[in-house]
């Protein structure tokens, strides 16, 4: 972990691929459909707080599973 790279936004612990602020915030998690693809601890704590504070949580395995995510978020705006 460089201290450039930190300074960029990059390697923060925690933090999700996607997040969207909107009125519903949209936070996601985005996985390779290999099985031993997971989430951080931190990540899931992430989404959990983002879920309990109304906003829509997911972690999305293979870009399928992500469009229908946005289409169920969408959906709810």
């Amino acid at each position: 972990k460089t201290k450039k790279a930190k300074m960029q936004g990059g390697f923060v612990k925690g933090a999700v691929d996607i997040l969207i602020i909107a009125k519903t915030p949209f936070a996601c998690e985005v996985k390779t459909l290999n099985h031993g693809s997971k989430p951080t601890v931190e990540q899931i704590e992430f989404l959990n707080q983002v879920d309990k504070l109304g906003g829509f949580a997911c972690v999305c395995h293979g870009v399928d599973a992500f469009i229908q995510a946005m289409e169920d978020w969408l959906s709810k705006q």
